[in-house]
């Protein structure tokens, strides 16, 4: 028997406790790791959608209020919690005049949109049966937009929700100084995630 395995038996108990430490720190840079790395990509998606939002504020000017959010929680099912999943969002809202005065804004949109292709690829959209828009018929009548795209440094799943409505049936709940119409929208990305990057929803 050589010296070295004589060594090796002697301190058999000291080299496991060794691996064991070291792997144990390998799992922990790990985790770390992957934790930083996912709250990058929410970064990088609200990065993205700042820029977009930035984009439309300058074609169509500053709206008459904003708001940013960034949030995480779970889906609730009856007996547990369930997948965690994180938000970064952007609402807004004008007050418009008529549907004339919304089809512009919403050109603003339309714009950023096709400006930033190598940042968002549109995956889905109803433009087509709601722009430009008509007149609002009643208090209940109200045009919707949806747009659905996809961050491409993220590969997160993001939205574009217009909605032009009479001012008190805002989706958004945005304050817009008692105007008779507005058009509000949201840009949002959101995506399942390893830790509670922002505060909790629950």
């Amino acid at each position: 028997m050589g010296i070295n395995t004589k060594i090796l038996k002697k301190n058999q108990g000291l080299i496991l406790i060794l691996i064991l430490f070291v792997a144990v720190g390998g799992l922990l840079f790990y985790r770390d790791y992957s934790i930083k790395a996912d709250k990058d990509r929410f970064e990088q998606a609200k990065a993205s959608i700042d820029k977009l939002y930035s984009d439309i504020v300058a074609n169509a000017g500053e709206p008459a209020n904003a708001e940013k959010s960034q949030s995480c929680g779970r889906a609730e099912f009856k007996n547990s919690g369930g997948p965690l999943s994180c938000l970064v969002r952007i609402a807004f809202v004008y007050a418009v005049k008529d549907s004339a005065d919304a089809t512009d804004k919403y050109g603003a949109v339309q714009q950023a949109i096709s400006k930033y292709g190598d940042i968002f690829i549109k995956t889905f959209s109803n433009e087509a049966e709601v722009y430009p828009f008509s007149a609002l018929a009643d208090d209940r009548d109200d045009k919707e937009i949806g747009v659905s795209l996809a961050e491409i440094k993220s590969g997160m799943g993001c939205s574009i929700r217009v909605v032009y409505a009479h001012g008190e049936d805002l989706s958004h709940r945005l304050s817009i100084g008692g105007a008779p119409e507005a058009l509000s929208g949201s840009i949002a990305c959101q995506d399942g995630a390893k830790a509670e990057h922002y505060p909790s929803t629950n």
